[in-house]
């Protein structure tokens, strides 16, 4: 097939992408690279440091030719550019006119998540914690993409474009309300090779945690209270527990904090983990965040279940966290168990062969 894949978002794309040449498929990626992680890309749409308009349409423009006559094209959500809502609308009607089958990512937030969420359907959310909502900025994010223009963008590529795929259980439950029977849920890719096993803990070892604190999104993702947590569960067994925080540091740096630690604590309001979890998983670092029951049903997973679930509560996190320490001799098994589930659910060409399959699904 010949597939285009439009956005991106923490290299889902790229991932895929690389997956899909790897099952002989010709793909093209039309992105901003998400900005300044520069995911590598085929057509650019990363805007100069100031938006002239002028600008924008001159690359859009150029750049349209090379968007049509595709088997598939995959958006990494309703906003897939960084563009206003009806300029998004208006590229997506021209790229279903123009090619065969137009495909919706349910990745990240949009109008039908939002819309979920605040309406209290979700049982692990920011949207359940009042202290976040509360929050300006937070209720700023809301009120955008609960906008009318944001609405109606997602509804109308949501009801018009051929299939929808979820990366994450939030995304899928959200979509199952009004759009159950075009909507999958698909795993995060991740190219396995990239990402070797490295976690030797052994049960004598001093457990290194590893807590990754960008400070703009602290508070949503509840690193505030792990680290909090973390501190405590430091003071309480200081010749047994080692801490890692990286804030806000560049990649490279925080790649190799990361594979000098054993286990890996990542976010609090979430039904499982997300890229940042998925790559962890990937080198078997044991993982701490979201893990709930309704996230291995939808992976089918019955059997191997590695992920700790963290609660929302500061002391109930540290009870969890405690718990891995007084069964240290289990944390080296558990730590080739999630690798194991990397390699069964992640691996970047079983997740484009998935895409495959759902795309001819919905073609047919």
């Amino acid at each position: 097939m010949k597939i285009l894949l439009v956005g991106e978002y923490s290299g889902l794309h790229y991932n895929l992408a690389q997956g899909l040449k790897a099952l002989g498929h010709q793909v093209t990626i039309a992105s901003d690279g998400d900005g300044w992680k520069d995911y590598p890309r085929d057509i650019d749409f990363l805007w100069k440091e100031k938006k002239r308009r002028v600008d924008i349409i001159s690359k859009l423009v150029k750049s349209l030719p090379k968007m049509l006559a595709y088997d598939v094209v995959q958006l990494i959500n309703p906003v897939f550019l960084d563009l206003k809502a009806e300029n998004n609308l208006r590229l997506f009607r021209y790229l279903k006119k123009h090619n065969k089958a137009v495909f919706l990512g349910a990745n990240g937030d949009d109008y039908v998540y939002v819309d979920h969420g605040v309406h209290h359907h979700f049982s692990s959310s920011v949207f359940n914690v009042e202290r976040i909502r509360n929050l300006a900025s937070i209720q700023a994010h809301i009120n955008t993409k609960l906008s009318d223009e944001y609405r109606q963008l997602n509804l109308e590529i949501a009801e018009k474009c051929s299939g929808i795929t979820a990366c994450c259980t939030e995304y899928r439950l959200a979509y199952a309300s009004a759009y159950d029977d075009k909507t999958t849920f698909i795993p995060l890719p991740v190219i396995l090779e990239d990402y070797p096993f490295i976690n030797t803990i052994q049960a004598t070892d001093k457990v290194k945690f590893f807590l990754g604190i960008q400070e703009k999104r602290k508070v949503i993702k509840g690193m505030d209270i792990i680290h909090e947590a973390l501190q405590e569960l430091k003071n309480r067994y200081p010749n047994d527990v080692d801490l890692q925080i990286a804030r806000s540091v560049p990649f490279k740096q925080y790649q190799t904090m990361m594979d000098t630690s054993h286990i890996l604590c990542d976010q609090l309001y979430s039904y499982g983990c997300g890229v940042n979890g998925a790559m962890a998983m990937a080198k078997g670092l044991i993982v701490a965040g979201g893990g709930e029951e309704q996230m291995y049903q939808l992976f089918g997973e019955t059997e191997n279940k590695p992920l700790v679930n963290l609660p929302d509560a500061k002391q109930e996190v540290v009870k969890v966290l405690e718990e891995l320490l007084e069964k240290r001799e289990n944390l080296p098994l558990l730590a080739q168990k999630t690798r194991e589930f990397a390699i069964k659910h992640h691996d970047h060409i079983k997740v484009a062969q998935q895409y495959v399959d759902f795309w001819a699904s919905r073609m047919s």
